[in-house]
């Protein structure tokens, strides 16, 4: 057996220290958006609850700020190109639901908002992708999830940069089954 000298076995310890802070900082930093992040409710839309490669999930798009219809907030679709950054503000509704309220190239300085990514661009609408699309589901249950004709909301922690955590889901006012956040390893 070949014997690790003691040079190799400290560049070794410093990759596996540095992996493990950068793991454990990112676990820090989404567990603080989390339990500190300004809360809000917005109205979603399931896309697809199963993927062959990746199991049970549900694919979300939020209702007026997954897509985005530029010229109606002063953009053409050569305002933004795919990757850009593009920050959406949101205006609390009377039924406590977050709606869009105005969509801008630079980062606001007051007020809830979110950071997203444009995804697509097409004929005036971006695609807008914010980290809280993805959720994974309890394995062999993506067939039984149903949400058409139903109320279905989230409830986001948003931190004061835009970035959102994903924390409750709510069918018809009831947190739905599943989606509980201490039954749920939110840190993916």
């Amino acid at each position: 057996m070949k014997k690790i000298d003691k040079n190799s076995a400290l560049k070794l310890l410093a990759v596996v220290l540095v992996q493990l802070f950068i793991v454990f900082s990112l676990g820090a930093y989404y567990f603080s958006i989390h339990q500190g992040g300004e809360i809000i409710r917005l109205e979603i839309e399931p896309v697809d609850p199963t993927d062959l490669i990746r199991g049970d999930y549900v694919v979300f798009s939020y209702r007026g700020i997954s897509r985005i219809y530029l010229s109606e907030h002063g953009y053409s679709e050569e305002s933004f190109r795919l990757g850009d950054n593009i920050y959406v503000s949101l205006v609390e509704r009377s039924d406590g639901v977050s709606q869009l309220g105005e969509v801008s190239k630079e980062k606001p300085e007051s007020g809830v908002f979110l950071t997203g990514r444009v995804k697509k661009i097409r004929q005036d609408t971006a695609t807008v992708i914010y980290g809280i699309e993805e959720y994974f589901i309890p394995e062999r249950t993506g067939r039984m999830v149903e949400f058409r004709g139903k109320k279905v909301e989230a409830e986001v922690a948003v931190s004061k940069t835009g970035k959102a955590v994903l924390r409750e889901i709510y069918l018809n006012g009831e947190v739905w089954p599943g989606s509980k956040s201490e039954d749920r390893n939110w840190v993916e």
